[in-house]
């Protein structure tokens, strides 16, 4: 049975065949650029930013007003005085060359003051001998420093710490009023403790953190449960201090006391930070954003205290970290649609935000 079959000449095979190559280029073009996509990751380091303002922190404020100045922040204020003392070692030394070979700590634990004449007797544990080079008044309750000699220098070879008795004393008397030696004595050449610069540098320094201390206990006192959980700002003024020592003076240690003032500002911090914020945003360019307030930056300087006003203008200052907005032109994709690899990260090497 005959069949009729048609044989498409060469030519029109070829078209064909690249009717469908061209359309499948097309087909992949197409694709590539509806479905086709880069991702790019882009950093932008965070730039450092500071700024400063005035605010006043005020007792009684009513919310309207609070709401009409944004620097006005509702705060209380709290005055009152703290007494405190302290008591240092001395660390200063100074060499003596006469016939005093050191210095004991008389201790007087009885009632009465008790008065001790130059050359009184003091016996070691060891039985050495040694006298007082100096008339000396011992208070009640307290000890003093008193340079001793030996009896017999010319046998006297050393000395470790030891406790003396006093046998001019009544028995009953030795038990409470005796003396104490700290450090080893020597024939010759020995030391005595004095007061130096340092030592007074040093329990001025004990003073004020005492009273630092004493200032913020009595505070808690006073305050609200709300209060309580509030920042805090302490300015003290220091109305009687004395310190009992002067450079040189041979003593075993300073005794040191004062009085201040305190004015005590509590407020909530969370206001503050609020104006930080904008006062930080403030300072950038259209470009960049805040992203954030270091709060440890934060540093609370009190210009002026007016107590019958009841209000304390501070001065503030923050550090906060800035980065450039993610709307930036600099992100712009149309400027680096099409670009290779290389060229696109040339473009982002222009801009020092990336």
């Amino acid at each position: 049975k005959m069949r009729n079959t048609q044989i498409l000449p060469k030519k029109n095979s070829r078209i064909a065949l690249y009717f469908f190559i061209l359309t499948c280029i097309l087909s992949f073009g197409v694709f590539y650029y509806v479905f086709g996509k880069v991702e790019i990751t882009i950093v932008s380091p965070f730039q450092k930013v500071s700024a400063d303002a005035e605010v006043q922190i005020k007792e009684n404020m009513k919310e309207w007003r609070l709401g009409a100045d944004e620097t006005l922040v509702r705060g209380k204020m709290y005055v009152y005085e703290v007494n405190d003392d302290v008591v240092a070692p001395t660390t200063g030394k100074k060499i003596v060359f006469d016939d005093t070979i050191g210095s004991v700590k008389l201790v007087n634990n009885f009632s009465k003051d008790q008065t001790l004449v130059a050359t009184t007797r003091l016996l070691a544990a060891d039985g050495t001998l040694f006298r007082i080079k100096d008339r000396v008044l011992i208070p009640a309750g307290g000890m003093i420093l008193a340079r001793i000699y030996p009896d017999k220098p010319e046998t006297f070879s050393a000395l470790e710490p030891t406790k003396f008795t006093i046998p001019g004393l009544g028995k009953d008397l030795q038990d409470v009023i005796f003396a104490e030696l700290e450090s080893a004595l020597r024939p010759g050449e020995n030391s005595v403790s004095i007061v130096s610069e340092q030592d007074l540098n040093l329990v001025d320094k004990k003073l004020l953190e005492a009273i630092d201390d004493s200032s913020l206990i009595s505070l808690k006192g006073k305050l609200t449960d709300e209060e309580a959980l509030y920042s805090k700002l302490m300015q003290k003024e220091i109305v009687e201090k004395k310190i009992s020592g002067v450079i040189g003076e041979e003593r075993d240690s300073i005794h040191a006391r004062a009085k201040a003032k305190i004015t005590a500002i509590v407020f909530d911090e969370i206001h503050i930070i609020n104006i930080m914020k904008k006062k930080l945003s403030s300072t950038l360019s259209s470009g960049k954003e805040l992203k954030d307030i270091d709060q440890k930056s934060i540093v609370y300087i009190v210009e002026k205290i007016d107590r019958e006003e009841g209000a304390a203008y501070i001065k503030v200052y923050a550090e906060g970290k800035a980065q450039v907005r993610s709307e930036s032109d600099i992100f712009d994709k149309s400027k680096i649609r099409g670009m290779s690899e290389i060229n696109a990260k040339k473009y982002f090497k222009n801009f020092k935000e990336v």
